[in-house]
Order: structure tokens, then sequence, then C-alpha cells
């Protein structure tokens, strides 16, 4: 197994936390070969993302984007010499990374970003989690 990682970019200097079901933090210990398989692949995604959003987000479009990135997050990892879990662990990991680094940082207008980003941030993980079982269910694998 790897050591514990952070995206910040693909950087493993610093141990890598997940939101845990009820709000703690639990660490996790990721498999760093199968990051840098990916690694070019999910710079290439937030840079998009990036892109997309630099005219700004409304509300509206804020879980359609997480959607979509979600999608792509899932075909990126599909292909990955790993278990459907690590697949999947890749991917909730990445999610968590890309609203800290991408969607937090927006400032959405007439939305008070002490109401919205709690919110958003604990909805993520579990809303994610069920769309990647979707997501793959429907590749049939």
């Amino acid at each position: 197994m790897g050591h514990l990682w952070t995206l910040a970019v693909l950087d493993r200097s610093v141990p890598r936390t997940n939101p845990g079901p009820d709000g703690p933090e639990r660490e996790c210990e990721m498999r760093e070969d199968l990051y840098e398989m990916i690694k070019e692949d999910v710079i290439r995604l937030f840079a998009e993302a990036r892109e997309a959003m630099s005219d700004g987000l409304r509300l509206s479009e804020v879980w359609k984007f997480i959607e979509s990135t979600v999608e792509s997050l899932v075909e990126i990892v599909r292909e990955l010499p790993a278990s459907g879990a690590e697949k999947k662990e890749v991917v909730l990991d990445l999610i968590d990374r890309f609203h800290v680094e991408e969607i937090e940082p927006l400032d959405l207008p007439l939305v008070p970003d002490a109401i919205f980003d709690p919110i958003i941030r604990a909805a993520v993980q579990p809303i994610a989690d069920k769309l990647i079982d979707a997501i793959v269910a429907a590749f049939g694998e």
C-alpha cells in the first residue's frame, strides 16, 4: 500500500482526511500508484473546471457541475488496476479535493458563504457516493 497523501495537485506530503458520514474526519490510506496513473488526467480536468467556472457559477449550476465532475472522474479511474472499492475511494477523495480547491472559493451571487459552504461540504460526499454507484451501474460493471 502507498502512504497517506493529499491532492493539492496530487502532492502527497500531507496526510489526507475525508469527512466521515457524521462529520468527523477519517484518515485515508491510498495507493500512491493509482494517483500517479491518473495524475495528468485529473490535473487537466481540474484546469478545465477552473476555466469553466472562471466567469462564476449560479447556485443552480453547482450541483450539475459537481455531477459532471463525478462522471468525468469515474471515467478517468475506470481502467485503473484496482478493486471497485479502491476506485470509488479515489473518486470520493478527488471530489473532496475538487470541492475544497474549486467550489469552496467561489462566491455565488446572493448566497452567503457562511451558509452555503457547510451545507455543500456536508452533502457532496454522500451524494457523490450514490452518484458513483449509479454511474458504475450504467456502465454495466
